[in-house]
């Protein structure tokens, strides 16, 4: 049974500022009267202002959650939270980030060989049109080139990124390994897309790739 509830301050602290260094304890006797759907501690938000559907929104993870007379349950339990759901997607993001991606036909180093022998405006219409270089593994060397001409060369520094998120939107599923995988590569290419354009004083376009 739970004992030493905390205070209306401490309860009014929690809702207002969480986050707030020097209050780790205190934010979690909060969470754990609250999860144990404490009833003395669910009065008092009651009376503050602080209804069970509100308290749902603030504590409990989405799934499996409904409102009985006695408060909030677990569909078929009589837990009052349930974990399960929110542990089956870190483990399916864990394994789709730790997916090894299968081996390129041709290796990052040849391709970026074979880029640097075109003529500068040639590039994009070779990595558009040429499948070979939709190779997610030319994407990240693509982006430390750009990052490399940070301090330099503003227009190069804008060409690789352009490079690497035209390779990244052409990149498959199959190839990176996962989707999850995709995705994060493909907004590390618009990142880098979008600090390259910051630099080079196009900030409008810079704002709206960061959006993307």
């Amino acid at each position: 049974m739970l004992q030493d509830h905390p205070t209306i301050e401490d309860l009014e602290g929690f809702l207002q500022d969480a986050s707030r260094r020097g209050h780790s304890a205190r934010n979690a006797k909060v969470l754990r009267h609250l999860l144990a759907d404490c009833r003395a501690c669910h009065g008092r938000l009651e009376a503050a202002g602080w209804p069970k559907s509100r308290l749902e929104r603030l504590v409990y993870l989405p799934g499996g959650m409904q409102e009985g007379e006695s408060g909030f349950q677990q569909a078929g339990t009589s837990n009052a939270y349930n974990y399960d759901r929110a542990f089956a997607r870190v483990e399916q993001a864990v394994e789709e980030f730790l997916t090894v991606a299968p081996p390129p036909a041709l290796s990052p180093e040849q391709l970026l060989k074979e880029l640097d022998q075109v003529r500068h405006e040639s590039r994009f219409t070779l990595v558009e049109e040429d499948e070979r270089f939709a190779t997610p593994q030319l994407v990240q060397p693509l982006i430390e080139r750009s990052h490399g001409a940070r301090y330099t060369d503003p227009e190069t520094m804008l060409h690789w990124a352009s490079l690497a998120r035209s390779i990244s939107a052409h990149a498959s599923v199959e190839s990176m390994g996962s989707a999850g995988r995709l995705a994060d590569l493909r907004a590390l290419a618009w990142s880098q897309y979008g600090t390259a354009l910051r630099v080079a004083g196009r900030l409008r376009d810079a704002e709206e790739a960061m959006v993307t």
